[in-house]
């Protein structure tokens, strides 16, 4: 029981150091839409990949990876 108290004190201890403030997050404005991806860069071939990969893809796996999940049903 002891070493339990002792590790939870230390978990509040390493948590408590650590600044988990949600504001640091979401503080820059949106932009929609997107902007338009070209490939600069010596990025052209990986650009033309993922378009025909993407252009493979059913609209419900589309769905699922920007969901993370297969089913309707979560939990």
């Amino acid at each position: 029981m002891l070493y339990f108290v002792v590790w939870l004190g230390h978990i509040a201890a390493v948590a408590a150091r650590f600044d988990l403030a949600h504001t640091q997050y979401g503080t820059s404005p949106p932009v929609y839409p997107a902007p338009y991806t070209t490939g600069a860069g010596g990025w052209e071939e990986a650009l033309e990949a993922a378009k025909d990969f993407v252009g493979q893809l059913t609209l419900a796996e589309k769905a699922g990876m920007v969901t993370g999940r297969e089913h309707s049903v979560a939990g």
